[in-house]
């Protein structure tokens, strides 16, 4: 039985610091898009592929990713506070990026490589299908 709950909270734990990451990611894509030719822009090295297609939108996409950003962190509050809404914005949020990713292999625009397409896909699953909430108030 404790072996069970270890795990749930290892579980929780880690969705939590996912969403976390995710919104520090957000936001340094936002400011290497909002701020270009600063060191930081280093980091599109990691995925060229995005920085060709955001690049050329620059402020615009970068004000998403600050938004985006500030989503992410604020479901991660909520999430850690064990919060029902914290719970609901990290399904929205991962929901509206399983549907992008079905809607750009739709339409051939994923690269050969979908980095993340599957984690998310599988993180959405496994959040929905929870049957015991008894870690949100």
């Amino acid at each position: 039985m404790k072996s069970a709950v270890n795990r749930k909270a290892r579980g929780f734990t880690a969705i939590g610091i996912f969403l976390f990451f995710g919104a520090a990611i957000a936001s340094l894509a936002a400011i290497t898009l909002l701020s270009p030719g600063t060191p930081l822009d280093g980091v599109w090295v990691l995925n060229p592929i995005a920085y060709k297609w955001f690049a050329p939108l620059g402020r615009t996409v970068g004000i998403l990713f600050l938004l985006l950003g500030a989503a992410l962190t604020t479901a991660g509050v909520g999430w850690f506070r064990r919060r029902l809404w914290g719970w609901g914005l990290a399904v929205v949020i991962i929901a509206t990026q399983v549907v992008g990713d079905l809607v750009n292999w739709r339409q051939r625009r994923l690269p050969a490589r979908c980095d993340g397409c599957h984690y998310r896909r599988c993180t959405i699953a496994v959040s929905l299908a929870a049957k015991d909430q008894s870690h949100v108030a």
